[in-house]
């Protein structure tokens, strides 16, 4: 399982998350993903489950 490891600083809204860092990197070189997509995620020391990429840029994916 390939999943994206979500910190509790990344939510900008209880239910928004955008990443700018190596993530972003993995989700676009390793994932391949674009807009519509569903991931794996993970938040640290919490629940595991799915979200969906609303934009993804040069510089963020939300």
């Amino acid at each position: 399982m390939n999943l994206i490891l979500l910190f509790e600083e990344d939510f900008v809204a209880p239910d928004l998350v955008v990443l700018s860092d190596r993530r972003l990197s993995h989700i676009q070189q390793v994932h391949r993903a674009g807009t519509g997509d569903v991931l794996r995620v993970g938040l640290l020391q919490g629940a595991i489950g799915s979200a969906v990429v609303e934009r993804l840029t040069e510089r963020e994916v939300t």
